[in-house]
């Protein structure tokens, strides 16, 4: 799934080189982003395939609301990383449409799977609402 670009908003500037080096290695292009406001600017001007994000971000928003706003304009998948998983940050994450989660710290085999997974499952949606379009 080479040349697929993948927005990363993370703001552990630590993390972000790590998942940002694997995942260029693995042929993705990534554009990265510490906040919610850099975050939806540049969802804006890029149209990823996928987003990686942070939900404690730098700045006003959380990464569950930047994800709403990125949402609103455009639907893309959303992968969460996140330190811990509550039942309230499920549900809040419920509005975006998320269903992968991201526990830190990660193997980077499980982001690999995590995001592979997700662009697969984009791909098939994408497929289904063609033939369904067709007939």
């Amino acid at each position: 799934m080479a040349n697929e670009r993948i927005l990363l908003v993370e703001s552990d500037g630590e993390l972000a080189r790590n998942v940002e080096c694997h995942l260029t290695q693995t042929g993705y292009v990534i554009v990265q982003a510490v906040s919610g406001a850099q975050a939806v600017e540049a969802a804006a001007s890029m149209h990823p395939d996928l987003v990686l994000m942070d939900v404690h971000l730098q700045g006003d928003m959380d990464g569950i609301e930047t994800s709403r706003l990125i949402m609103e304009r455009r639907e893309v998948p959303t992968v969460f990383m996140m330190s811990s998983l509550t039942d309230a940050m499920i549900h809040r994450a419920r509005i975006t449409n998320a269903d992968e989660y991201l526990i830190t710290p990660f193997a980077m085999n499980d982001l690999t799977l995590a995001v592979e997974s997700r662009l697969c499952r984009r791909k098939m949606d994408w497929e289904l609402q063609e033939s369904e379009e067709r007939y």
